[in-house]
Order: C-alpha cells, then sequence, then structure tokens
C-alpha cells in the first residue's frame, strides 16, 4: 500500500481536540455556553500532553504532560507543499 506523505503530515501536524480521560488534570476544560457573553464563557486553556488510545474504552487516556497550561494561542504547523513538476 503507497502512502500519501502530503496527507499524512497534514493529519500529523495538525492540532487534535479529542475527548481525553484525565484524573487530576492542572485545569478544568473549557464549555462553551451560549446563554452566556464572550466575557463571561471562563478562561481557555492549551495543554500540549501525549494520550493513549484505549480500545477497550474507545477513548483516549492522558499518559504525559508535555508543556504547561498555557493561555495563549499556539502556532500550528504547517507543512510545506509540495509542488509537482510537470513532465513534458
Amino acid at each position: 500500500k503507497k502512502f500519501d506523505n502530503e496527507k499524512l503530515n497534514k493529519k500529523l501536524t495538525r492540532a487534535n481536540h479529542v475527548p481525553v480521560l484525565w484524573r487530576d488534570a492542572p485545569v478544568k476544560p473549557f464549555r462553551f455556553n451560549p446563554k452566556l457573553e464572550k466575557d463571561q464563557q471562563g478562561d481557555r486553556y492549551f495543554v500540549e500532553i501525549k494520550a493513549k488510545f484505549i480500545p477497550g474504552r474507545e477513548q483516549w487516556g492522558f499518559m504525559e504532560l508535555l508543556g504547561e497550561p498555557t493561555l495563549d494561542v499556539p502556532k500550528f504547523y504547517k507543512p510545506e507543499k509540495i509542488s509537482n513538476p510537470q513532465v513534458a
């Protein structure tokens, strides 16, 4: 089976937002409430972690904290676009 590296890079380098089983998390999860104003929503933290898929529960579980929780929006890595040379 041949893999398309460009598609694979895009999937691996983008931010993922998935539910994670995590006891004793350093910050509370952000929950959007449409009835509240934007300034009353509360803080949304960005956390970089390592997680492992738990097949028996079909969920992700926390393994390791890779960085401190932050309020700063992270800069996401964008893979370079590879141009296909046209063969004449």
